[in-house]
């Protein structure tokens, strides 16, 4: 009788022991998804930023009839997955890939670029939307981030530079303000391209027809690309002009956008009336500004996946190595570029 209760109490606490172990697996792959989301609301927009994850849009809702509903690809969805990760990466200080010459034709080498002789890496569309933001404040209609530079990010960047990026909610969307300001204590004057990732569901509300979904732009011309798929500096008539449907896109094949005059922007046109505009805006009189021609969309689509990105830039694909769509700007002087997303219908 006393083995029997000894043998009872053995196999409850390895039972207890299991529930244990389920719970702490669960709670780590549960902290490992998670991030931490900032929102900011009205009665017809709803939008999350993620700090830590880049400090980027990790979501955008609309209102529809009684219900909101998410517009953004793989929204607040931080867990690991095949195929691109959607939401809304900010590309900074480079746009695309950056390779020298002898890397050019090797699909997979690792980016690099020189300052003054010396070599650097330089990620796939650049580090600041890999890294953590410093939350600066949360207000009832906007959020302000900001990230510094580091002895981290001196191993990609030789440069000192502090990036704020302000989230406004407007009555029908977003607008976020990214200002870049390079720091007295640089010697030279400070180069980058920019961009923002922002991918959205296509079509954007679940019961449209794929068939029927459409873009719209006011854009007339693309940049022409060598044999390498790297910018040649000059520009040809784009196929993708006015209003279109989306089947008619590429498989992820990038339309990359110039000449798209002052409206400046990309419209997404669902079957169901309801339309999002993204657009850019920056001072066009700086100095700072790259010669023309530079990507100002670079347009990515999957029909397969069910996605659009109309990706706003002001750059281009290894700017950093050809000085094609690079910004630059003084020591000690800032930079302002505004991206808007609004819906309505």
């Amino acid at each position: 009788m006393v083995n029997l209760i000894q043998h009872k109490k053995i196999s409850a606490n390895k039972y207890s022991v299991k529930i244990v172990v389920v719970v702490l697996t669960l709670f780590m792959m549960f902290a490992a998804h998670s991030t931490e989301l900032l929102t900011l609301q009205n009665e017809r927009i709803r939008f999350t930023v993620a700090p830590k994850k880049g400090g980027e849009l990790s979501g955008f809702e609309v209102k529809v009839g009684e219900q909101f509903h998410q517009l953004l690809y793989r929204a607040n969805d931080y867990s690991k997955q095949k195929g691109w990760r959607g939401k809304s990466l900010f590309l900074w200080p480079a746009t695309g890939p950056t390779k020298k010459v002898h890397q050019l034709g090797n699909k997979f080498a690792p980016g690099h670029y020189s300052v003054q002789g010396k070599d650097y890496p330089m990620p796939f569309h650049g580090f600041a939307g890999r890294i953590a933001w410093q939350v600066v404040s949360q207000h009832k209609a906007s959020i302000q981030l900001q990230l510094q530079s580091n002895q981290k990010s001196k191993k990609y960047y030789p440069f000192d530079f502090k990036l704020n990026a302000t989230y406004t909610l407007l009555e029908d969307g977003v607008e976020i303000l990214y200002a870049v300001k390079s720091l007295k204590s640089n010697t030279l004057n400070m180069p980058f391209s920019i961009g923002n990732h922002a991918t959205f569901k296509a079509p954007l509300l679940k019961n449209s027809e794929l068939a029927d979904f459409k873009f719209s732009t006011t854009c007339t011309k693309q940049m022409e690309f060598d044999k390498n798929n790297m910018p040649t500096g000059k520009v040809i008539e784009t196929l993708y002009q006015g209003e279109k449907l989306f089947h008619e896109l590429p498989e992820r094949k990038a339309i990359p956008y110039t000449d798209c005059y002052k409206d400046n922007n990309i419209s997404l046109i669902d079957p169901s009336g309801l339309t999002v505009m993204m657009s850019q805006s920056y001072d066009q009189s700086s100095k700072s500004l790259p010669k023309t021609p530079y990507i100002e969309y670079n347009l990515w689509a999957s029909k397969e996946f069910g996605f659009i990105s109309p990706e706003p830039w002001l750059g281009a694909k290894n700017s950093l190595n050809s000085g094609i769509g690079l910004v630059s700007i003084a020591p000690n002087t800032s930079w302002e570029w505004k991206v808007k997303i609004k819906a309505g219908n």
